[in-house]
């Protein structure tokens, strides 16, 4: 490397417009070098050739894509598919909405819940899923590897998946997800593993 010279890395903007990526290549702030309307396919062979470090800026989806198991192309189906996220009160009512949350049995005194309902976005609840299974399984390595490390949401994955098993732990953790993607995008605050919800008055 040239003594001096600072190293650079890409930074690749990217907005939706209905079911079009655009994305914006630039190596300097304020300069960019390239330019690209993409469709779905398109925009995840382009992500899969990213060779390089990239930063990547969700531009409209708030900082959703740092959370854990949500990746660029997950936080760009999940702007197309929610829209304005203000629309639900909570969390809770937007995994409802995605088909999420478990279904709920009564018969007497008695309550089971069953499957998750699987109503809503077909294709954005199995990236949700898969990438859910991706950050339990990266929470299970840290465990094994590093677990001073583990973050209060990588524990939480673990307990769940060691006494529920690992199927249902990544459902859950899936659920859980989409509720945290509501709080940073609507909060507008910084994922963190060990955020806590402040006790109520």
């Amino acid at each position: 490397m040239i003594a001096g010279r600072v190293a650079m890395h890409k930074r690749i903007a990217v907005d939706l417009a209905k079911s079009v990526y655009q994305v914006a290549e630039s190596v300097r702030v304020g300069q960019v070098s390239q330019r690209r309307r993409l469709n779905r396919e398109a925009f995840r062979r382009y992500i899969q050739e990213q060779g390089e470090p990239v930063e990547w800026v969700m531009e409209a989806c708030g900082t959703a894509h740092e959370v854990s198991g949500i990746g660029v192309l997950t936080a760009s189906a999940f702007k197309a598919a929610v829209g304005q996220p203000e629309r639900f009160a909570n969390g809770r009512q937007l995994s409802a909405w995605l088909g999420m949350t478990p279904r709920k049995f009564s018969s007497g005194n008695s309550r089971k819940l069953g499957h998750i309902s699987r109503q809503g976005n077909v294709y954005l609840r199995t990236l949700l899923i898969h990438g859910a299974r991706s950050a339990l399984l990266a929470a299970q390595r840290c465990q094994t590897n590093t677990p001073e490390r583990m973050t209060a949401l990588q524990r939480w994955a673990t307990q769940t998946a060691a006494r529920i098993g690992h199927n249902k732990a990544a459902v859950a953790l899936a659920n859980k997800l989409v509720r945290i993607c509501w709080a940073v995008w609507c909060h507008e605050r910084r994922f963190s593993g060990n955020w806590q919800s402040p006790a109520p008055a």
